[in-house]
């Protein structure tokens, strides 16, 4: 009896995270293809000058908005009128500009004071809409063919030990390849980062967890190794979203230690599928029954199609610098 009210429960639980998850996905996509982000065509970055820290560009694209303005790598922001003729506001880090390329909107025009060389001069920039990457929604697909792919296998073996563990696994793949960040900074958005930034962190480690107990039969997994596996993603969750909300503070700047996070993700993500892939493949060669060694070659072949062009064309260069 206690067991099945407790299947019926996670039963439910599962239905209402899977289409809060369709549903979020579906509004997320909406907003992206109607949300213009605003853009300078500049990386600005918090920099410690002069006992203080300054805001310098680092990047400008050419033919950008800041490039066609006068602005150049090195220059120092200093303050900005986000509409034209009204008062500037001083620029105190770099995450101050977006907000302010905010207030001016798409194609508006922001005053920029800046400093090269000890010399405060001025520029006029005339606020760009961001590009969209096309991958973007292509991620969408991926997606949805990874929930299809899991509710297919849950409702197929049910009953398998490991199916609501694969299920899981589908679904944090889902929601890291179908919640994106607009830009749009209010309530959902921001839960839609954070969904983004639990699931990225947890699917490679329920990867992982999934390889190491998988096929049916092997015998029962450690606490203590589990908690080695999950310990990690939990750990950089924690700290990505608390950096995110202020919570957690750091002398490093900002922008420079969400490209240091970005980077560790990108060394754990393809770390944990290629070392799942590998001992799925020693499975393989140790199984005898037909349909397990069937089995672990999909999932095997699956990880390595999905991995290795991902971490030699995207995650080795990003991870690298």
């Amino acid at each position: 009896m206690e067991q099945g009210l407790k299947s019926q429960f996670l039963g439910a639980l599962l239905v209402v995270l899977t289409l809060t998850a369709i549903i979020c996905a579906g509004i997320n996509y909406q907003q992206q293809r109607r949300y213009h982000l605003p853009e300078d065509g500049a990386t600005w970055m918090d920099s410690a000058q002069g006992g203080g820290s300054r805001v310098v560009a680092v990047y400008v694209r050419p033919g950008g908005p800041a490039d066609r303005a006068g602005i150049r790598p090195g220059d120092v922001l200093l303050r900005i009128a986000p509409i034209e003729n009204a008062p500037a506001v001083e620029v105190r880090q770099a995450t101050d500009v977006v907000q302010l390329l905010f207030r001016t909107g798409v194609w508006g025009k922001a005053g920029y004071t800046l400093e090269r060389g000890g010399v405060e001069i001025s520029a006029k920039v005339i606020v760009a809409d961001a590009n969209r990457d096309r991958a973007l929604y292509a991620q969408y697909a991926v997606g949805a063919a990874y929930l299809i792919i899991g509710l297919f296998v849950f409702f197929r073996r049910n009953r398998a030990p490991k199916a609501l563990h694969f299920y899981l696994l589908c679904l944090a793949s889902f929601i890291l390849h179908s919640f994106h960040y607009t830009g749009k900074l209010n309530a959902f958005d921001t839960a839609v980062y954070a969904a983004n930034v639990v699931a990225g962190l947890l699917a490679p480690a329920l990867f992982l967890h999934f390889c190491l107990t998988f096929p049916e039969g092997r015998r029962a997994f450690p606490l203590r190794h589990a908690v080695s596996i999950y310990l990690p993603a939990v750990s950089l969750i924690v700290l990505q979203l608390g950096f995110a909300a202020g919570v957690v503070r750091s002398a490093v700047p900002l922008v420079e230690l969400s490209w240091l996070l970005d980077r560790i993700w990108l060394g754990l993500y393809p770390a944990c599928y290629l070392a799942g892939a590998a001992l799925l493949h020693w499975n393989f060669r140790r199984a005898e029954d037909p349909i397990q060694r069937q089995q672990l070659k999909w999932l095997r072949n699956g990880a390595l199609a999905g991995m290795v062009p991902f971490t030699l064309f995207y995650a080795a260069p990003f991870a690298a610098g």
